[in-house]
């Protein structure tokens, strides 16, 4: 997940040179909107701001069965 501010619209052409990691790629914003299925996933917050933080706390509180694997 990726948490920033800014006000254009967020798209990503892909990370450090590697392509997109296609619907297991998106911005905070839609992960509110659309609460993802992340129970036994790996998941990587990007962005150490407001943001970044909530969701971190809110993945990290989830009950076990519902908790990602590993969230960093």
């Amino acid at each position: 997940m990726c948490s920033a501010s800014f006000k254009a619209s967020w798209r990503s052409s892909g990370v450090c040179g590697l392509p997109l990691l296609g619907s297991s790629q998106l911005h905070i914003s839609q992960y509110i909107k659309k609460n993802h299925n992340t129970a036994g996933k790996q998941v990587v917050v990007v962005g150490g701001g407001q943001s970044g933080a909530e969701v971190f706390l809110e993945l990290s509180s989830k009950p076990a069965s519902e908790r990602p694997e590993r969230i960093t």
